[in-house]
């Protein structure tokens, strides 16, 4: 049959010889296809999630998250390298306001205000 069937992504949506081809394969050097994002969005029962108390709870479940592995490896070996918030990989989260420090966020007296000192208004949560 002179018909064959395409599937990969690549050599459907990208036209082939252009620029944007070799953009593909340097975005793909950094950000392998077996690249994976997860998401956990916590929500307060009651109260607000920006109280310390939901805060130290959603901190415990972030190094429970950390304490994960598998087969031998943990999530700082197979994340996505990108330093920020006091975290070598790629996390997006407030608890990141306080270096994922239990001691840290402990010893804050109003969450809220360090948020929005941090230039992250309420609004945002």
């Amino acid at each position: 049959s002179q018909l064959r069937s395409e599937s990969r992504a690549d050599k459907l949506w990208i036209p082939q010889g252009t620029r944007a081809q070799e953009d593909e394969k340097l975005y793909t050097s950094f950000f392998p296809p077996a690249t994976r994002v997860s998401s956990v969005i916590l929500e307060a029962k009651s109260g607000s999630a920006l109280e310390k108390g939901f805060l130290q709870a959603a901190l415990e479940l972030h190094w429970e998250i950390e304490g994960l592995s598998f087969e031998g490896a943990g999530l700082r070996s197979l994340c996505v390298a990108q330093a920020a918030d006091g975290h070598p990989c790629f996390v997006s989260s407030v608890l990141g306001t306080w270096g994922y420090s239990n001691a840290t966020l402990a010893a804050d007296p109003n969450p809220v205000a360090t948020l929005n000192g941090a230039g992250k208004p309420t609004e945002d949560f």
